[in-house]
């Protein structure tokens, strides 16, 4: 399934894999949001059913709306779950009713019912990355059968301890399920466009982003870079 960019498809060896999941992980602001976006424009192109589960509760309808991704509810679907089992079960509610593109964002953000249920303060350590790895062991052959591509975005968050480097939330499950995992690059100011040179002089009302990062994990190949703008 197309990407709706030349270089991603490239980056994962023909485009999304149909019955299948990819992650995408990026630090705030790297552009992983608007990549799905582009996606799902790309897929409704193509002529297929698209739904979004927005866990954020901040998918940006209204730029969707102007980019040509449609009215939610109309021309793609939005479902804004309460917790985590409703999210992944709208995934395989996807499947069962010919989507071709369901997108998650975020992981990172995915809160069990029971911890929902509780107060902030009760310890659910684990829970999460458990739930995570149950719907992939139940939903992994749903999924496969009925040709839907998954996306499911996360967010890296900082390791504990003194010499802990980042890490992907949503336990191992995540990272060994999926076909294609991607870790995205943190833009830097070289990587936004401007309308003017004195626009960009005052790094002011940037029109433009270019989105990078690389495939650390293919099952179908090898691990290529990619570069959207």
């Amino acid at each position: 399934l197309s990407t709706g960019s030349l270089s991603l498809d490239y980056a994962l060896l023909g485009g999304l894999p149909k019955g299948g999941t990819v992650t995408f992980t990026g630090e705030p602001g790297s552009g992983k949001t608007t990549l799905a976006l582009m996606m799902a424009i790309a897929a409704k192109k193509e002529g297929y059913k698209v739904g979004v589960i927005d866990v954020e509760n901040k998918f940006p309808s209204s730029y969707g709306y102007e980019s040509g991704l449609g009215v939610p509810g109309k021309d793609y679907l939005l479902v804004r779950s309460p917790n985590q089992e409703s999210a992944l079960e709208s995934i395989r509610a996807f499947a069962r009713h010919g989507f071709g593109l369901a997108i998650l964002d975020s992981m990172a953000m995915l809160s069990p019912e029971a911890e929902v249920a509780q107060s902030i303060t009760e310890n659910t350590v684990g829970l999460s990355a458990r739930v995570n790895g149950k719907f992939f062991r139940a939903a992994g052959g749903e999924i496969a059968n009925s040709g839907i591509a998954v996306v499911i975005i996360n967010q890296f968050r900082q390791g504990i301890g003194p010499y802990a480097t980042r890490a992907r939330p949503g336990g191992k499950a995540k990272d060994a399920a999926p076909i294609i995992n991607v870790d995205m690059e943190n833009p830097g100011a070289e990587d936004f466009s401007y309308a003017s040179s004195k626009d960009k002089k005052d790094r002011i009302k940037a029109i433009g982003l270019t989105i990078s990062g690389r495939v650390w994990k293919n099952s179908y190949g090898e691990h290529r870079n990619f570069s959207v703008k």
